[in-house]
């Protein structure tokens, strides 16, 4: 049998659509199924508060689902006192000598095999996991799309910003629920281009906020903190500016016993100058330079022009001609964060932020913002609406680029059909 994707193998264990008529263990136990238990989308094995009968006893707990049982071991479940809860290990393939709790006891495995599945709905699904196209069911997606995609794309929305804010959530607790260091790094990685944002990420941690925030009022300080720690301040140059912000840096390196990165670190080669680095530093430490908080000064923005005007800032006069410090001088053009630019930080970090505030602090109404504040900015532009630009899905706002991001991420990428509204249609699954 061909690989499946686990959660098509929970599809088929939670609504039974296999022949589950002399279910055998692997060792040979009969199998009567009382009850499959109950999804679990959280931390913990697939299924919880399962009823089975192996033989002649009842057996209440887990289920665990994988697509070979060799993964049980790959996932570590055999180091997770949790899993010892498991009473059935459900796969596809079975190819490991015994499955092993974190206890050592041997946990009963049932192998669904190809011959097991309904025909009809196996069929249907190899037919999705063979296409090579911009996404499985591309050849059928426009007969269900008009029907289900109005009331799936909110659903998609809704599940990308829960997803975003809940990592956001994730790391506050690593950082003692530092708000303003956590949206700092989040900021930092999303100024960036793609290319560079584990960068910038590494900058943030290696540059924190908390020390920022104590030259937050001397830019010159703080372009220097932020480029020595890059890495990225010439060892020698004709300007003066750069010579300047070395020495500070000197000083302050050796006070705070700071760790630069590498220059290495860094990408300029194939990027646009007003994508460089350099440029992109330089603009995350005037935004610093311009508020006494980052986050907390965000909580109360209200429109378009509030963040336009937090984040639109101009650059110190040395970047009006510069891209970087090495490059001769380019034609004078202060270097602002545009339109585009400010929507992609409200998109990507701003709105999760808000959702992930409304989470921890059980204030609705912050989420209920993030969730207006996609619907009000523009969609996004990139290679993957594009091709769902094609399929005559044409977003009006963030909130739909974001959904058709999800979709594709998180649905046609992992072949997920037997979750999405669309693949529901083609399987028969309504």
């Amino acid at each position: 049998m061909q690989q499946l994707p686990e959660h098509f193998l929970q599809y088929i264990w939670q609504h039974q659509r296999f022949d589950f008529r002399d279910l055998r263990t692997t060792t040979g136990e009969k199998i009567t199924i009382v009850a499959t238990g109950a999804l679990n989308t959280n931390a913990g094995a697939d299924f919880s508060m399962a009823k089975i009968y192996l033989d002649d006893l009842l057996w209440v707990g887990d289920v665990e689902i994988h697509w070979q049982s060799s993964d049980w071991y790959a996932h570590a479940h055999n180091k997770n006192p949790a899993y010892n809860r498991v009473v059935l290990h459900v796969v596809g393939n079975d190819n490991v000598a015994a499955t092993l709790n974190q206890k050592g006891e041997k946990v009963p495995t049932l192998c669904i095999s190809a011959a097991m599945i309904e025909p009809e709905l196996l069929s249907k699904y190899a037919y999705l996991g063979a296409q090579k196209q911009f996404i499985p069911c591309y050849n059928h997606f426009a007969a269900a799309a008009k029907e289900v995609m109005p009331d799936f794309l909110p659903v998609l929305a809704e599940k990308r910003l829960r997803n975003k804010a809940q990592i956001i959530v994730q790391e506050l607790e690593t950082s003692k629920q530092d708000w303003e260091q956590v949206f700092y790094q989040q900021l930092a990685y999303s100024l960036a281009a793609n290319v560079n944002s584990a960068a910038m990420l590494m900058l943030a941690k290696a540059c924190p906020f908390g020390l920022l925030r104590k030259y937050r009022t001397n830019l010159y300080q703080l372009e220097a903190l932020l480029f020595g720690q890059a890495g990225l301040l010439p060892a020698q140059s004709e300007d003066l500016y750069p010579q300047q912000l070395l020495k500070e840096y000197k000083y302050l390196r050796q006070k705070h016993q700071l760790a630069p990165l590498r220059v290495e670190t860094w990408q300029f080669s194939r990027m646009r100058p007003p994508n460089f680095p350099t440029v992109k530093i330089a603009q995350l430490a005037q935004i610093i330079f311009s508020r006494e908080h980052l986050w907390a000064s965000l909580l109360g923005v209200k429109n378009w022009r509030e963040y336009e005007l937090f984040f639109g800032v101009k650059l110190a006069a040395f970047w009006n001609d510069r891209y970087n410090f090495t490059d001769k001088k380019s034609s004078i053009l202060p270097k602002r964060l545009g339109k585009t630019a400010i929507v992609h930080l409200l998109i990507n970090t701003v709105a999760p932020f808000l959702y992930a505030y409304g989470l921890s602090t059980g204030d609705g109404l912050y989420q209920q913002k993030a969730v207006e504040l996609w619907d009000n900015l523009p969609a996004e532009n990139n290679p993957i609406i594009a091709e769902w630009v094609k399929l005559g899905q044409k977003p009006a706002n963030a909130a739909q680029s974001q959904a058709l991001l999800e979709l594709k991420k998180d649905y046609c990428e992992r072949l997920n059909c037997i979750n999405c509204a669309v693949g529901k249609r083609f399987l028969g699954i309504e």
